[in-house]
Parts: structure tokens; sequence; C-alpha cells
């Protein structure tokens, strides 16, 4: 299986390298999982972003419960902070696994010297 590392760093060297399978299918599929790769990235960035929020709220209602005030409200926000990120890392689950799947299926990379021909009379 490809590292996804790898596959970030050489999307031209494996799309060509399925070009030359001439597996279609196999080149929709590695498409899909940059896709899916760019979707989980924006994902797990989201969380980070919620998990920020979720800390300075939590500060704040720290400071808040110091001074006696009512920190009522700031909870109910960092509750739906809790809920929405429940959800996301949910998502990233889900498109980790599909991901996972895709890239068990993609092939490794070609050799330069296998020889590219139309079908399997081309070959030496």
């Amino acid at each position: 299986m490809l590292d996804i590392r790898f596959i970030r760093e050489n999307v031209e060297l494996i799309r060509k390298s399925l070009e030359r399978r001439r597996d279609s299918q196999k080149l929709k599929e590695f498409e899909q999982l940059l896709t899916l790769d760019e979707d989980l990235r924006a994902l797990k960035r989201g969380i980070q972003e919620l998990r920020t929020d979720r800390n300075e709220l939590s500060r704040e209602v720290g400071s808040l419960k110091k001074a006696g005030k009512d920190a009522s409200e700031i909870i109910q926000r960092v509750n739906g902070i809790n809920e929405k990120i429940g959800e996301t890392e949910g998502e990233a689950s889900s498109l980790e696994e599909k991901m996972k799947r895709i890239q068990m299926s993609i092939p490794n990379v070609l050799h330069d010297s296998v020889p590219f021909g139309k079908d399997e009379d081309d070959n030496e």
C-alpha cells in the first residue's frame, strides 16, 4: 500500500503509472482518493479550530466562576462545540476508512524499465 505522504508528494508520478497500466478504474479511484484526502485535511483543520475555540471558552468559564459570575451561556456554547467536534470526528473517521480502502487498491508505481505497450502482446 502506498503511503499517503508518498501519494501527496508524487501525484503526477502515480497518475502516469496508472495511465501506463491502462486501468481507467484505478485512475478514477486515485482521483477520488485525492479528493477525499483534501476533504479529510479540511475536516481535521476544522476540528482543530473547534478545539481551540472550546479551550478558550473553557478558560473564560473558569475566570467567570472565580469571579462569581454566571457562566451558563458559555457552558452551553462549549457543549455545542463538543457535539460539533464529535460529529466532525465521525465524518473524518468515515473518510479515513474510505481512503484506506482505495489506498489498498492502488498498485505500486511501475519501474521505468517496464515496457509500455497497448496490451500483453507487447510484453517482452
